[in-house]
């Protein structure tokens, strides 16, 4: 008899916990960022494509919109851009900004394509998301001819220590010498010893 009276305890601890499991359904969705970041890019990519100037710049928040406004209509003017989404992948969010990486390819029509990767804050403004902010971390150029030499990656060229056909000869005294010596600078306070 006690093994029956073991067996509905047993059955009783399995159906509470059971009931207990039910309570805390879980669902598992892409967070809601993502899909508002892959669908402003995609709206932003889709405008620039069909030369849709007025309606690119829309995709910008005022300010962030005032700030390339010139530069984005002398590039549409007098290169027929193209964009092609290649990655969006959410960074960090919240109700009223999201933080996004985005890789795509930039192929003005008589330019080489080139493919940019881009860490992007969009804002909502007036309830829809637009971007207040690019910082454009990598730009590889895709064609055999680059601007920055053999290797079409614009990483290559550093901007500190530029290719020697692009220093004046006369100014060829300043390349890579600011002045600091090993040695010859303060270490733990023993400046100059």
């Amino acid at each position: 008899m006690p093994s029956i009276r073991l067996l509905v305890a047993l059955l009783v601890v399995v159906t509470v916990r059971g009931a207990l499991a039910a309570d805390r359904v879980t669902v598992i969705a892409p967070p809601v960022g993502q899909d508002a970041a892959e669908e402003l890019v995609g709206s932003l990519a889709g405008a620039c494509n069909r030369g849709d100037f007025i309606g690119f710049i829309g995709h910008f928040t005022p300010s962030h919109g005032a700030r390339i406004r010139r530069r984005m209509e002398d590039i549409f003017v007098t290169h027929e851009p193209k964009m092609d989404i290649r990655q969006v992948t959410l960074l960090s969010e919240s109700e009223n900004r999201i933080t996004f990486g985005v890789r795509y390819a930039w192929h003005p029509k008589d330019k080489p394509e080139e493919v940019l990767a881009s860490k992007v804050t969009a804002r909502k403004v007036a309830g829809e998301w637009k971007v207040d902010g690019e910082h454009v971390k990598a730009v590889t150029r895709t064609a055999a001819e680059s601007d920055y030499g053999d290797t079409g990656d614009a990483a290559a060229f550093n901007p500190f220590n530029p290719p020697a056909d692009l220093i004046d000869p006369d100014l060829g005294h300043l390349r890579g010498d600011i002045g600091i010596r090993a040695g010859g600078g303060c270490a733990n306070g023993r400046c100059g010893k």
